[in-house]
């Protein structure tokens, strides 16, 4: 439990960082107000992929690990008093593999990360604004004063920050209305998306014998074994355990970001 529990917020702070970093980026590149606002889906969207795809390189490696070591195998290791860690599992794999071994599963992975969490960050986003009660324009103010907080060498530590401590914090009570329902269809489309790739990945990592050659191999053999439906395996887990999982991360997120602009405030009205 330990290793996942470290790796987690790695990744949550490398996720949270390059898209709260590219975002504005994006934003600051348009000349306009309007510009920006008729804009900021498509940036949320790219955002939100381009941090899917980087934090994809750290993923693979750490739930593969992971997943190792909550296999069958290594579990019965485990009984037998051989306590096989963490370390002893890297080094297993480092030694029959490689370090494309730590790879295994990337294709799957990439697929399952990339597009699914651009579209989960923009319903994500238009969600926020509805509970809110914001506009676009609003959002964009907001950001705007988060460029004043992020400024300098300490724009992207402050952002990846909020996702590093995502998950430790419960505090937004938001009253449901207006589109949300779409909205929330939208981030569930991205579910339907990234769940059998992460079935397949999953699949392909836990398989120690490598015996399957590519990503198309794997649903080329499982299909013929177990029909489509092999793609979904597992997924009613995985949304139980979304729920409180992201309900939590984004609180986490959506709080540090604020305490972040108020320590700003406060700092700039010291100085005056």
């Amino acid at each position: 439990m330990t290793f996942p529990l470290l790796t987690t917020g790695a990744i949550n702070t490398l996720f949270f960082g390059i898209y709260g970093n590219e975002l504005r980026n994006l934003q600051n590149d348009c000349s306009s107000f309007n510009e920006r606002q008729e804009k900021w889906g498509r940036h949320v969207l790219y955002a939100g992929s381009m941090a899917g795809l980087v934090q994809s390189f750290i993923a693979c490696p750490t739930e593969l690990v992971t997943i190792r070591l909550q296999t069958r195998n290594y579990y019965l290791d485990y009984r037998r008093g051989h306590r096989r860690g963490p370390i002893a599992c890297i080094k297993t794999i480092f030694q029959s593999d490689g370090l494309a071994g730590f790879y295994r599963g990337l294709a799957p992975t990439l697929c399952r990360d990339v597009i699914p969490y651009g579209i989960y960050m923009l319903a994500y986003e238009k969600i926020l604004q509805i509970l809110r009660g914001t506009s676009t324009y609003q959002s964009q103010q907001e950001l705007d004063r988060l460029n004043e907080v992020t400024s300098g060498r300490y724009e992207l530590l402050l952002t990846s920050l909020s996702g590093a401590i995502a998950g430790l914090l419960v505090a937004l009570k938001p009253k449901p209305r207006g589109d949300v329902n779409s909205y929330l269809l939208l981030g569930v489309l991205s579910w339907i998306i990234a769940i059998p790739f992460d079935v397949l990945k999953t699949i392909m990592q836990a398989d120690a014998a490598t015996k399957y050659e590519s990503m198309f191999n794997c649903i080329k053999i499982n299909f013929e074994r177990h029909g489509w439906t092999f793609l979904f395996r597992g997924s009613w887990i995985i949304v139980v355990r979304a729920i409180p999982v992201n309900c939590a991360t984004f609180i986490g997120y959506e709080y540090v970001l604020n305490k972040c602009k108020i320590f700003n405030k406060t700092s700039d009205e010291n100085k005056v």
